[in-house]
């Protein structure tokens, strides 16, 4: 169940990002925020195509 909310949210989140055109680097940005809420992990540099910046709260 989780999972399927999970790729629901991924789906809406593209098609947000799609229809206010945001820039493809953000989208990932986005993308991997999600991924870290959602399973509580974080996701570090190693292994990806693009640099993740840290957001300062």
């Amino acid at each position: 169940m989780a999972s399927a909310l999970l790729l629901k949210a991924l789906l809406e989140l593209e098609a947000l990002a799609s229809l206010l055109e945001i820039d493809p680097d953000v989208e990932c940005l986005l993308l991997v925020r999600l991924l870290e809420a959602a399973f509580e992990i974080e996701i570090d540099n190693a292994g990806l195509l693009f640099e993740v910046p840290a957001i300062e709260n």
